[in-house]
């Protein structure tokens, strides 16, 4: 049968994610969104009052990325990393006032990219599998998916136990993620994730003041 519209997506797993969140309750109130820079950038922020898309590997385009109600941060390794160029610097602003969100990730898009999740998803899976809608509403469905409240988000290391069906694989995954301890209470010695792990990540396509 021939049609005008576009073809079907091939993929099984695109959207399918997206899909089992928009089903979900989401969980009541908003955090805030935050972004995290080094002193060194921040300098220049001052100066010019912006913050300003920078160029992403991961989608070879200008974009700034904001973290969903976790200021979440890698710290410098090393003995130099409590020199103040080192020192992070936090933005917080209202979500309600944030237009013109691009994409959302359930995880840090830079992290997936250096396969750093890969014992929790199948060596098939592609990023965009994990794409949900650039909504505020997203947000809320999946913090209230897998998670009890903000507060436990927030923290870190679910304890709500999620009805996940059969080959929702990407959910599993993220269900496996968000199980894990919180970087502040985690005695873990793996130095391969932090906090960014199950903090949703969005992109904004342009500059905030």
């Amino acid at each position: 049968m021939n049609g005008s519209g576009p073809p079907a997506p091939t993929r099984k797993a695109y959207g399918r994610l997206n899909r089992f969140i928009a089903r979900q309750v989401p969980v009541d109130g908003l955090l805030p969104l935050v972004h995290i820079t080094r002193a060194y950038a921040f300098d220049y922020i001052v100066d010019g009052d912006t913050l300003e898309p920078s160029a992403c590997e991961v989608f070879k385009e200008k974009i700034l990325y904001l973290f969903y109600g976790r200021p979440a941060y890698r710290a410098k390794e090393g003995n130099n990393a409590r020199l103040e160029f080192e020192w992070p610097i936090v933005f917080v602003f209202n979500p309600e006032k944030i237009s013109e969100i691009k994409r959302i990730f359930p995880f840090d898009t830079g992290a997936f990219a250096q396969q750093l999740y890969a014992e929790f998803f199948d060596k098939e899976s592609e990023l965009m599998d994990f794409a949900l809608n650039p909504s505020l509403e997203s947000v809320r469905n999946f913090v209230g998916t897998f998670y009890q409240d903000n507060n436990e988000y927030y923290l870190g290391e679910t304890r709500k136990n999620v009805d996940i069906p059969l080959r929702q694989f990407e959910a599993e995954g993220i269900h496996e993620l968000a199980r894990l301890p919180g970087v502040q209470g985690s005695k873990s010695q793996d130095k391969t994730r932090d906090e960014r792990s199950s903090a949703p990540r969005s992109r904004l396509r342009r500059r905030y003041h």
